[in-house]
């Protein structure tokens, strides 16, 4: 569905890969690495823009719809998505309002302790030249490893893949990779450790050799948590986000940051049922005060 990235985010914080804990017994992705400090510094931050998606499920079918928008109205989109699951299968189709329609097929299969994953997926621009684009994905883990690979089909041209190991518990360590078939080049080339006991977790990045990334989370009780950060480049300025959370009560989060460029972002997030998910969310220039560009937004979630 929506990706989180709005008007006002950094790049490094746009190139980020967010996604949902793993489910019990699966092992991590490679992007799971610093996932508490990517939640709190990222998720919800859609400062600016005015969200709704909604999700229903009945008999193994499952409608989700979302839409963004932001108040100078320009900026409008939104998308539909029908997924239908089997045992081992998944299929899904989606149309975006930007005329981008897409299929995707999934094939999981348990083998004792070990796991395989193929999944194509097909992209159509129904307006443009670009046409049919499509990739297929394998993968397959057997703790205390796991990798996957995405390779170009039709009119894509990255051939992208990670390798992870767990080789101690709390402990993650992988390597990713992004090459160029049409440039006959290498893109990125990335290696990463990872530490997660529950309350503390760290993580580190580094990236073609030259760049470092890195982040901190740590919990301060049941209710506290304080996050860190920070971007380390050979041929920019180093970037960084400082914030922390406080659980309010079972179904009430608020959150807060500052990044490096002086913008500071408020979160309130609530659970008003067990279908209804409500944030609202408040961007200010803390370098224009003033006159800066101080911006909010809504993001409601439904779920039946």
């Amino acid at each position: 569905m929506a990706e989180e990235g709005g008007e006002t985010q950094s790049v490094e914080e746009e190139e980020e890969i967010l996604l949902p804990p793993p489910v019990e017994d699966e092992m991590p992705t490679f992007f799971h690495i610093g996932s508490c400090a990517k939640d709190c510094l990222i998720t919800g931050y859609k400062i600016g823009v005015w969200h709704a998606d909604t999700s229903s499920e009945s008999k193994g079918l499952i409608l989700k719809t979302y839409g963004d928008a932001k108040p100078d109205k320009k900026s409008i989109s939104g998308g539909l998505e029908l997924r239908k699951i089997f045992e081992g299968l998944e299929l899904a189709q989606g149309w975006n309002t930007d005329q981008r329609v897409s299929t995707e097929i999934t094939w999981r299969k348990p083998m004792g302790p070990s796991r395989l994953l193929a999944s194509i997926l097909a992209k159509y621009n129904l307006e443009g030249e670009t046409g049919l684009a499509a990739t297929l994905k394998l993968g397959y883990d057997q703790r205390p490893y796991k990798f996957e690979v995405i390779v170009p089909v039709i009119q894509e041209p990255k051939l992208m893949g990670y390798f992870l190991a767990v080789p101690a518990q709390k402990w993650t360590l992988g390597y990713r990779t992004v090459y160029d078939m049409e440039n006959k080049g290498f893109d990125k080339h990335a290696l990463c450790v990872g530490y997660n006991n529950g309350s503390t977790e760290l993580g580190l990045k580094f990236e073609n050799f030259e760049d470092w990334r890195g982040s901190i989370f740590q919990r301060m009780g049941e209710r506290w948590a304080f996050a860190l950060k920070a971007n380390c480049y050979k041929n920019d300025s180093t970037k960084f986000a400082f914030g922390g959370q406080y659980q309010l009560n079972e179904d009430t989060l608020l959150k807060a940051k500052v990044r490096d460029d002086g913008l500071m972002g408020l979160i309130y997030q609530s659970k008003v049922s067990d279908s209804i998910k409500v944030t609202y969310h408040l961007g200010f220039e803390g370098k224009h005060p003033l006159d800066g560009e101080h911006k909010i937004g809504v993001s409601w979630s439904l779920n039946c």
